[in-house]
């Protein structure tokens, strides 16, 4: 328990008496209230409560601060440790903590499996973005650690838009 929570924990269950709504609304103050630094490291830089009152962090920082803002206002929350895509896959075999570099968090409501990641402001729930994207990850769960399947209710897509002008000759092309 982080004491500096308190008070947002409280003022959070308040709001909402559904378990599931309840995530859902500590999940979004995270993503709203906290910015991500860009980096992604499996261990934290700086105490939580540090992250808490600078409202910046790693990937991971963040995703154990809603870990722990989750359990404070009740809700089970555990950490998923995984690779991410360019950081290559993890030999399950030999799961080396070395091979590991990501934390997303996890929650189990209503009998379904949800991961999250609150480090894109634009993602919705239970949605990861595509670095995250990877064939399994490490729960971490008291004497009770699993392998889980890293999967997203929806199919995701990237839309990149892009403004070109031509040249007078055919093979100019110039990008804006």
């Amino acid at each position: 328990k982080i004491s500096a929570f308190d008070a947002t924990a409280q003022s959070l269950k308040t709001q909402k008496t559904d378990t599931l709504e309840l995530a859902k609304e500590v999940y979004k103050y995270v993503q709203s209230n906290f910015t991500w630094d860009g980096n992604k490291y499996l261990f934290t830089q700086n105490p939580l409560k540090d992250i808490y009152n600078r409202k910046t962090g790693s990937g991971t920082e963040l995703n154990l601060l809603l870990i722990s803002l989750l359990r404070q206002v009740g809700i089970e929350a555990n950490p998923v440790v995984i690779s991410t895509r360019e950081h290559g896959r993890i030999w399950k075999e030999y799961p080396m903590i070395t091979r590991f570099n990501y934390t997303l968090a996890h929650v189990k409501i209503k009998g379904k499996d949800v991961l999250l990641d609150v480090t894109d402001k634009n993602l919705r729930w239970g949605l990861l973005p595509s670095f995250c994207m990877v064939g399994e990850g490490r729960l971490l769960i008291n004497n009770k650690s699993q392998w889980l399947p890293i999967r997203t209710p929806e199919k995701s897509g990237e839309m990149i838009n892009m403004e070109f002008t031509f040249g007078e000759k055919e093979s100019e092309l110039e990008s804006q």
